[in-house]
C-alpha cells in the first residue's frame, strides 16, 4: 500500500525563530547589537550594507568588517555620520569610536 504523500508545509518566517533562539540563549532581541544587526543598512545605505556588516559591540567599540579595503576606507571616511545614525538608531549603548577590519 502506497504512503500518501503530505503536503509540504508553508515556510515558516526565519525571523521569529532567530528571536526565540536568541531569547533562550539569554539574548535580548532589543539589545544594543542585534537592533544594529537589524538596523545596518538604514545606517550606511544599501550599497555599503551589501559590502559590509557590523560583527562586534563592545562598550564603547564597534568593530565593522568590509569586504575590501575600498569599502573599509569609504566607511572609515564617514565614520562619524554613521557614528551619529547609530546614535540616532540605538536608545542606549551606542558606540563612541568605529575599527575596520577587512574580510
Amino acid at each position: 500500500m502506497r504512503r500518501r504523500r503530505e503536503k509540504p508545509r508553508d515556510p515558516a518566517r526565519i525571523g521569529g525563530t532567530v528571536h526565540k533562539v536568541l531569547g533562550e540563549l539569554g539574548y535580548d532581541s532589543n539589545s544594543p547589537g542585534l537592533l544594529l544587526a537589524r538596523g545596518w543598512e538604514q545606517v550606511v545605505g544599501a550599497e555599503a550594507a551589501r559590502h559590509s556588516e557590523p560583527v562586534d559591540l563592545n562598550g564603547d567599540l564597534l568593530e565593522v568588517r568590509a569586504d575590501s579595503p575600498g569599502w573599509s576606507q569609504h566607511l572609515q571616511l564617514h565614520r562619524d555620520e554613521i557614528l551619529a545614525r547609530i546614535a540616532e538608531l540605538l536608545p542606549t549603548g551606542a558606540p563612541t569610536r568605529m575599527r575596520m577590519r577587512i574580510g
